[in-house]
């Protein structure tokens, strides 16, 4: 494992490969609308993929009620909205596995600038937090760029 980190709300550590770097506040304002919570971000532009992580509270009552198949499916929901401008195209759900706990999300495809784009939300809830991890890659090198995304959950651990 490498030594390239970073630290989602002192909670979640998350590995990645040499060639990303940490979006810096400037990159990630562009793509904060709708988010308002805080979030991080991973860019490759040589390979033409990037990945955001965003967390807020779920709340007490709603933490004990709400499963991440829940949350995917209202994310899943909010995204097609927002993206229908776009030519959002559901790929179906999908279930991840992030430092051995379960994360439910979904896969779609996407026009962006005249690019056909692939992208997976997935949501981990872990105590009153939820987790939304996005992934976004040129269609052309999804197969390419999902083993990155994958070894990111699969070397992730929860610190507390």
């Amino acid at each position: 494992m490498n030594n390239n980190y970073i630290v989602l709300n002192d909670t979640v550590k998350l590995f990645y490969e040499d060639g990303f770097h940490v979006m810096d506040d400037s990159e990630l304002a562009k793509l904060r609308s709708p988010w308002q919570g805080p979030m991080q971000g991973l860019s490759d532009p040589a390979r033409h993929i990037m990945i955001t992580i965003g967390w807020k509270p779920v709340g007490n009552v709603l933490s004990m009620l709400l499963k991440p198949k829940d949350i995917a499916k209202k994310m899943e929901s909010d995204i097609r909205k927002a993206m229908k401008a776009y030519d959002y195209r559901p790929q179906g759900f999908l279930t991840k596995e992030i430092a051995g706990q379960k994360a439910e999300g979904f896969a779609y495809e996407y026009e962006a600038e005249a690019t056909s784009m692939y992208g997976e939300s997935i949501v981990l809830k872990h105590g009153k937090e939820a987790y939304y991890f996005h992934y976004y890659s040129s269609a052309l090198l999804r197969w390419e760029n999902q083993k990155f995304w994958d070894r990111i959950f699969e070397t992730a651990e929860i610190i507390r």
